[in-house]
């Protein structure tokens, strides 16, 4: 295939018309600078349920926020103890009492 003589014109055409849109749509991606690596540019809706649309009360800033979350709070991560006292609600009700 080096040779442009031996392959019929609408070929060499559609290659070169390929490879210009080709080359469009890389430059127009998050990933065109990273070598092994391929953004997903889609809108996932699994992945939309769990994504917070603002700040939650306590924090101030979304890096705060965004630290809170990446702590583990399993009791494999943390002594039965501490896993205990972050997992236990602010106010200890009966039921039935008020």
């Amino acid at each position: 295939w080096e040779s442009d003589r031996r392959t019929p014109k609408w070929i060499v055409k559609a290659r070169a018309d390929a490879k210009r849109r080709r080359d469009s749509v890389l430059e127009s991606r998050k990933d065109k600078k990273l070598k092994h690596v391929v953004i997903s540019e889609r809108y996932d809706k699994k992945a939309s349920k769990y994504t917070a649309e603002s700040i939650p009360f306590p924090f101030k800033k979304k890096e705060d926020y965004e630290r809170s979350i990446r702590t583990p709070m399993g009791n494999d991560f943390n002594s039965e103890k501490v896993h205990r006292d972050m997992v236990r609600p602010e106010v200890l009700t009966t039921a039935g009492v008020r």
